[in-house]
């Protein structure tokens, strides 16, 4: 009954009374008269939606999700699939009216999906045919292929687009069939054109990317300005792939000045101005945070954020921030609209994790989309992890040949000197590996910005002076510039580290409450502010993507110590409390771990210095107190024993309202005379 209902309760309940599944006509025609017109028009609707965004719903969403109609999820409501497809067998030209009627509140991506899944191709052709952004990543457009190939220009525009993206090279024949329609459609087919004939991995065939290029500029002035802009941009690739970065920025700059000021298209060509400045000027950072900041913009489009996700991937690997690489890399591999740049990107992450046989896997896929740009990067990958120099001899390109010569330790077989920044980075390290020769290093140093930080591995941590963490009684941090200050989360942060935990440990617990992905986001953001105190030269010296590390710290001292039985040090050391100022159940913990490590040896040692401090600790512990007193009668000091059981006695009564145990009364009593 479960597997037949979906869990969907109503009809559970009703199997679970009559023993036999649930009658489609009975249960909707039920439904139809417990639910008001309203609320059973919404669930018409949401039959036909793959979920409904939050920010769409109705009140009437609201209460069929009340009775247990609807399913909220991450990305919106759903209905029950039993409902779904019950209404869309039973009650389909109800469904469609329900759709039609919302044509003008939901999104243009949604209402497509509405109209295909109830049957309505002539209105989802109508709609792809407006002059508008539809954001439906290419893989769904192509499930729709046989459809929008019998539609006018528009469709297959939209569509043709969509085979480029999927690395289809059909789509260049459907989209120059478009090149003598009207203006503004001929312009948008001859951007895409450019864009993906300049693609490197769809084959790079620049000289027809070139001519399509010049033959679009011929119609800038005959379309709107946001659409002249969004040519400018498409088309800005080709000079950059013929390297000519200035004629290049000249276009984004033109493009950017057709742009209207408030048009969500103006962070194409601001993200891509940041590509410039890096391969012109080396700003890596500034193209890190332009990509951060506008490139994973929400009104961005689903073709460009798996791109934008992959590169943010390989420019913090530059940075050696293998953990935060790790994340953009997998969201790329995950993200919907560009297969071929989330392809690449799984490829790049499997090989970070050391997984030869996900990444054997892509590249099969790779051989299977006959794509050689990303079947040479795939081979050479895998040949990095196996060593296996066979996988790349005879290929072509600039990766398969510098991974050859790396492999076989030979500078003669590394490629060409390459044009591109990031390529440059990678043949310099690659030869001062093999030749260990200083105009390498030098050239690293000066080809971005960054400096040093892009050479983590090579710098010489040994003479970098250790961090020095006190964190007993107070919490301060001594570097090699002086005293180091931390605000915010930033102190949890560093004391969870200093413990010992992993990062996602760290940000389950300190955001227990939010999802992985939003946890993990929050601690990268505390992490970056964290590493910019530590590390204010920019360089990876104590906060490594495995954990602190060159950190001295007086805990660390106290539990050695502790471990090799010394308490005179440990009486030193131990102050209250641990991690000062700070409020977590972790904390807590290790707070009462070292408190007990520390009264153990204390009362073993059971010598009145230590007992002392004992009940400095806590004035209330007994067993500390007897052999606190017995020791003072053993050495003939008999008021000083009073002394304590007379202090310990009003403490108790004064904080408990108790008397002591009958053993330390009757020696009171003793004592007392």
């Amino acid at each position: 009954a479960h597997r037949a209902t979906g869990g969907w309760p109503l009809p559970l309940f009703l199997s679970a009374l009559t023993g036999r599944p649930p009658e489609a006509e009975a249960l909707l025609q039920g439904l139809k008269e417990s639910l008001s017109e309203d609320e059973f028009r919404e669930g018409l609707l949401l039959a036909a939606l793959p979920f409904l965004p939050q920010a769409h719903a109705t009140p009437a969403t609201e209460n069929l999700f009340q009775k247990g109609l609807l399913r909220l999820t991450p990305e919106g409501f759903r209905l029950h699939d039993l409902m779904r497809e019950m209404a869309l067998r039973s009650l389909l030209p109800e469904v469609q009216k329900a759709v039609r009627e919302a044509e003008g509140r939901l999104p243009p991506e949604l209402l497509a999906e509405a109209y295909f899944a109830s049957g309505l191709r002539e209105d989802l052709l109508a709609l792809l045919e407006r002059p508008i952004q539809i954001s439906t990543p290419a893989e769904r457009l192509l499930a729709w292929e046989g459809l929008l190939r019998t539609g006018g220009p528009r469709a297959k525009l939209r569509l043709g687009e969509a085979l480029l993206q999927c690395g289809r090279k059909e789509g260049v024949s459907l989209l120059e069939g478009l090149l003598h329609e009207e203006p503004r459609v001929a312009l948008t087919a001859l951007g895409h054109l450019a864009y993906y004939l300049a693609e490197p991995m769809l084959g790079r065939d620049l000289p027809r990317a070139r001519a399509y290029l010049e033959r679009g500029l011929g119609l800038l002035d005959r379309v709107p300005g946001e659409l002249a802009g969004r040519f400018l941009n498409d088309a800005a690739r080709v000079p950059y792939e013929e390297g000519k970065p200035l004629e290049a920025m000249g276009l984004l700059e033109e493009a950017l000045r057709r742009l209207p000021p408030e048009s969500p298209y103006r962070a194409a060509p601001l993200t891509n101005l940041a590509l410039l400045r890096l391969e012109l000027q080396g700003d890596l950072l500034g193209r890190i945070t332009t990509l951060e900041e506008l490139g994973l913009s929400p009104s961005y489009t689903h073709a460009n954020l798996p791109g934008h996700l992959r590169d943010l991937g390989r420019l913090y690997l530059l940075l050696g921030e293998r953990e935060k690489a790790k994340a953009y890399l997998k969201r790329a591999q995950e993200a919907p609209g560009n297969p071929l740049a989330a392809l690449e990107a799984a490829m790049l992450l499997a090989h970070l994790e050391g997984d030869e046989g996900a990444l054997a896997r892509l590249l099969a896929q790779a051989e299977l989309w006959e794509n050689p740009y990303l079947v040479a990067r795939g081979r050479a990958l895998l040949a990095e992890l196996r060593g296996d120099p066979s996988l790349v001899e005879g290929l072509e390109g600039f990766l398969p040949r510098l991974t050859l010569a790396l492999l076989k330790r030979d500078a003669s077989l590394l490629p060409p000197y390459p044009e591109e920044r990031e390529e440059r980075l990678y043949w310099h390290a690659a030869r001062y590996r093999l030749l260990g020769e200083g105009k390498d290093l030098d050239a690293l140093l000066n080809l971005t910005q960054v400096g040093a930080r892009i050479l983590p591995v090579l710098l010489r941590h040994g003479e970098i002076p250790p961090l020095r963490a006190e964190v007993l009684g107070r919490f301060r941090l001594e570097g090699p510039l002086g005293p180091v200050a931390l605000k915010g989360k930033a102190k949890e942060v560093f004391a969870l580290l200093l413990l010992g935990l992993p990062r996602e440990e760290v940000a389950f617990a300190l955001w227990p409450d939010l999802s992985e992905e939003a946890a993990l986001n929050n601690l990268y953001v505390w992490l970056a502010r964290l590493r910019k105190a530590l590390e204010p030269w920019g360089v990876p010296t104590y906060l490594l993507e495995e954990g602190l590390a060159r950190v001295e710290a007086d805990l660390f001292a106290l539990e050695r110590a502790l471990a090799e039985g010394k308490a005179e040090e440990a009486l030193r050391l131990y102050q209250e409390p641990l991690f000062p100022g700070l409020d977590h159940p972790l904390l807590d913990r290790r707070r009462e771990e070292v408190f007990h490590r520390v009264r153990a040896l204390f009362l073993q040692k059971g010598e009145p210095l230590y007992l002392e401090r004992l009940l400095e600790l806590d004035p209330l512990d007994e067993e500390a107190l007897t052999l606190l007193v017995e020791t003072c009668l053993k050495r003939g000091q008999r008021a000083r024993a009073l002394r304590f059981l007379e202090g310990y006695r009003k403490r108790l009564w004064q904080e408990l309202g108790e008397k002591p145990s009958p053993r330390l009364q009757a020696l009171l009593s003793r004592l007392s005379g």
